[in-house]
Order: C-alpha cells, then structure tokens, then sequence
C-alpha cells in the first residue's frame, strides 16, 4: 500500500545566496522527475546553468565534500574546467578557469561535463522587489551532480543527488541514528550499505541496514561527519556536524537559613540534574563555580566546587564581620551542561525593628515599554511615619516565559530559559523619604524576552541604624497576550485535513474576540491557504487545512 507523508514544521527554508540574487536546489531528487531550481532575483536576466556528473565519491568526501568550495579553490574550478575540454564541447562554461586547454588536459578530472544551457523564463511570481522563476533541468539519470547557476559575475554551486532514495540521520544523545527509506513511499530500505566518514575523508564505520532500514552508531565523537549510503548502484550522501551533547539542565541550591549575623558561616547544598526526555539524570563528573554578592553588589567570594556522582556539591561562606547589611546573593553556574542558579539571603545586625516597610506597584503587570509606579512607606509600629529614614531602590529582572504549549515544548522553553542571564541588576537609586513616603516611576526597556522585575525596598532609619527591607514582582512582557498554534498531528496522508488551533492567552488567561490572520506556506514559500479567526471565549480558533501534495509545510 503506497502512503505519502505530510509533515508539518515550523522554520526557514535555507537558500544560497550569491550577493545578486538567491537559488534554491533540492539537494536530493527523484530520477522519474523533472530537476528544478528555483531563482529569486530583483532583476532581468539570462541565467548560465552548467552541469557536471561526479564520478568519484571518494574524491568529492575528501576534496569537495561543500559545492561551495569551487567558489573559492582554484584547483577545484581547474578540474571542473579540465572536464570540460576532456568532453570535446562545443558550448563551454563562461569565466571558469584561466588556464589554457594545453594545461588542462595534463589534469585527471574526477568529474563528467554534461551540458551548459541558457535560460531566460518569465517570472512565476513577484514578492515585493524579488521575482521568483522555475528552471527545469530536465530528466536525469542516477547519481550525483555539481550544478552551476551563473549570472553577470554572481554564480552558485550546488550537488543534486537524484536517486529512488533517502535517508534521515539524527543524533540521539552521543548516538548518530541513520533511516534509509524510499522515496516514493518512503518503506524502509533493507541491504543499503551506509558508511561513515571523517571530515579527513576516513572511514569510521561502515554497516548494512537491516529490515526495518535503521541503523544506529554508537558513541561516536563530536565533529564535522560524512554519510554515504550505496544500494544497487545508487549513492547518495550528505555532510553532519555531530556535536558534543547538551541536554538542558538545572541546578538547586539551597541555603541552612535565610537569615544569618556578620561573622557567621553560610553554609550551602546543591543538586545538579540533567533534564532528559526520560526524566532528570544524574550529570556525571563535572564542576560548578559560585560567587558571592553583597547588600552593594560587590563580588565578596567566590570559588568552585566537584560534583559528586550523585549530582550534589556543598560549600560555605564566612561572612565578615562588619559586613554591608541587606540581601546578599549566591550565584552557582556550570558550563558544560549549561545551568545557573542563584538564591538570596539577608544579613543583619539582628536588632528587632520599630518600624515596617510597604512596598505598593498600580498593577501586577505590564507591557515593555510602560513604567512601573512604585510607591514606599514605612511607618513606626506604634503609627506616625519614618520622617527620617534613607530609601534605598533596586530592581532585579529574572526571566520569565509564557508558553500555552509548555508540556509538549518542554526541551525547547528550557533552552530559552539557558538564552536569558538569570539575575540582572537594573536599578539602583538612593531617595529620601518625604514624610516616610516616595513614589518612583521606574521605566520598563524593550527586550526579546519577557521577564520579572524583583523590585526591593530598604529603609534605614538614621536614628536607630536598623535597615528594613520590603520587596515585590511584577511580570514585564512585551505584549498584553500570548498566542500559540499547533496541530493534531505531524504528519498526514495526502488528502487529509490538518486541525490547526490557534491559542490566545494573557498571563494564564483566555483573551476572546481577538483577529487572527493564519497562512500555510510549503517550502518554496508558496501560501497554499489563508484564513481569517477569532478566538472564542475559551481564547481559542479553529480551522482545518487540507494537504493535496506531499512534503513540509510551515504554518
């Protein structure tokens, strides 16, 4: 029974560019098909296609395993030009080699010279300044080819492997998985030999793939990597870069108090822990560094720490003993994997203070751009206000991320959450107190993310010397609502319909009546829907979307 898979993704389709204009090339393609390659230029003009079979995958591994280094490698351009005397052709390639025919046919090319053709098609469609045509190459026969685009002096280079097969490879951990199927209905591949090369052109390993066509790699080392895969008379391969895994990851620390007097020892624990798609593992031998900030921001102590094989460290801290009175934080982060953490605690002088702090925002939320309005009073237990007292304000921004889709999108928010520092400084003004009273308009800046503002007041009164501290958070986002899509599946036959849900959320909240505009683009940046929404009173849209070709499509 022969299916075609549809699979919807979110992301960018890749292009070449060549300063003038942009080529998109499907590296890999059917042989019972038309080879096409699409050119968006900003002008008019006649494009020179060039093509060469390779007839040496062993050379093209270790000399040319990137099209693009014929941009930049004379001995590479040489030896494409050298295949094109050895073919005896009348039309020739322009601007390829400044060596004459006598000096080019003393070098052995590793490649066939086909043909060079001029197109000149009329545009297909027009987005904005850039006009898209599609050039059709014609029927080729299996193998591998180097393609050629040229206009005026800007040019392209590519491979097209046309062959009946393909072959998905993904890391899984220190493990590189390799699927071999088929192309036109994508069933697996039995018997295909699939070898795996260093970026030297050496071989690392080399397997058959069994019935189901998965074959698994174990352990292997971080680094630029070559596939090949052979199977009755047809190769096709693709370069991967296998880098050294990291999973997101997390760390706890945790203090013996909140509260402690100068000249006492802080003593801190911490667990470390991987976060895996089966759950939080131990991290294995690694270090953590820590370092300390007092109540004025100033690095006091710092050092590092092992990790034991159960993924918890612990250190202390002495505190000195006249030390800046007020909150002092902790800060433990790890370098590989990946983690920060940082935990708050006070240090005062511990005398009971005759006087409280509130600390009072007009809202709970904001969007950036907005200023924050703050308003202090601290007043004496027994009523009338602090009349003089010494303010002290701070703001600290943390991250903080909305995600309606957060448990099917677990891996990818705690990426996020690495990308932000986890504690900044923003703020930090000396005010004095009107009648124990101040009001302060903090602004909110522009940022990519969204985020918490700690806002932290300390009041010292200057008769008694005791400092009191209030403090509050307020969310800072950069829209007033959230929105998120998903479907009911990833992938489906062709003919099926796609249920697309489309989320609009503020904080938690659902958010009714909103427009919503929604398009479906396939990876030619083609739109093959459009729909106009509005979320209902559960925040949510719904519409449905019918695949009639098969291949990736981006909502």
């Amino acid at each position: 029974m022969r299916f075609w898979a549809v699979v919807i993704v979110v992301f960018g389709v890749a292009v070449a560019f060549a300063r003038g204009f942009q080529v998109r090339i499907e590296p890999r393609q059917q042989p019972d098909r038309d080879a096409t390659i699409l050119v968006r230029d900003v002008v008019d003009g006649e494009y020179e296609v060039s093509l060469w079979r390779v007839d040496s995958l062993d050379w093209l591994i270790q000399k040319a395993r990137n099209a693009r280094l014929f941009e930049s490698k004379k001995e590479l351009l040489d030896e494409a030009a050298a295949a094109v005397v050895a073919a005896n052709a009348k039309k020739r390639p322009s601007a390829l080699s400044e060596k004459t025919d006598k000096e080019l046919k003393k070098i052995k090319p590793h490649l066939t010279y086909l043909w060079t053709k001029l197109f000149r098609e009329k545009p297909l469609r027009t987005d904005g300044m850039w006009k898209e045509r599609l050039l059709r190459i014609g029927r080729l026969k299996s193998g591998i080819y180097l393609v050629r685009v040229r206009r005026a002096a800007f040019e392209v280079w590519a491979y097209v492997t046309v062959t009946s097969e393909d072959f998905v490879a993904r890391l899984v951990g220190d493990d590189l998985l390799v699927w071999v199927v088929r192309r036109r209905d994508g069933a697996p591949v039995a018997n295909a030999e699939v070898t795996l090369f260093d970026a030297g052109g050496k071989v690392l390993k080399r397997a058959t793939t069994p019935a189901n066509g998965l074959l698994v790699f174990k352990n292997k080392k971080a680094g630029r990597k070559v596939i090949v895969v052979r199977h009755r008379g047809e190769a096709l391969f693709a370069p991967v870069w296998q880098g050294a895994t990291s999973l997101p990851a997390k760390i706890y620390i945790y203090t013996d108090r909140p509260l402690y007097r100068p000249g006492e020892r802080v003593y801190f624990k911490g667990v470390v822990r991987v976060l895996t798609p089966d759950g939080p593992r131990y991290p294995g031998q690694m270090r953590v560094k820590w370092f300390v900030r007092d109540a004025k921001y100033r690095r006091v102590a710092q050092g590092n720490l092992r990790v034991s094989r159960f993924g918890t460290f612990s250190g202390e801290i002495r505190l000195p003993e006249k030390p800046a009175l007020g909150v002092w934080r902790l800060y433990v982060s790890s370098e590989f994997p990946s983690a920060s953490s940082t935990i708050a605690f006070e240090v005062r002088a511990y005398r009971k203070p005759d006087f409280k702090v509130t600390l009072k925002t007009d809202k709970a939320g904001y969007v950036q751009g907005e200023k924050v309005k703050v308003t202090v009073e601290a007043r004496y237990l027994f009523g009338p206000p602090v009349s003089d007292g010494v303010l002290i304000l701070r703001v600290h921004k943390r991250p903080w991320f909305f995600d309606p889709f957060a448990r099917q999108r677990l891996g990818f928010r705690l990426r996020r959450l690495e990308a932000m520092p986890q504690d900044v400084l923003l703020f930090e003004r000396r005010i004095g107190l009107s009648n124990g009273y101040a009001e302060v308009a903090i602004p909110t800046a522009r940022s990519p993310y969204d985020a918490f503002y700690v806002i932290e007041a300390q009041v010292t009164d200057r008769t008694s010397g005791i400092a009191v501290f209030a403090s509050q958070m307020v969310r800072v986002t950069r829209a007033a609502f959230g929105i998120g899509v998903k479907t009911d599946r990833n992938i489906y036959m062709v003919g099926e319909e796609s249920r697309i849900t489309v989320r609009v959320s503020a904080f938690g909240t659902p958010v009714s009546d909103i427009p919503i505009r929604l398009a479906v683009y396939d990876t030619r940046n083609v739109r093959i829907a459009r729909k106009t929404l509005r979320s209902d009173n559960l925040g949510e849209a719904l519409c449905t979307v019918r695949f009639a070709q098969p291949g990736y499509y981006r909502i």
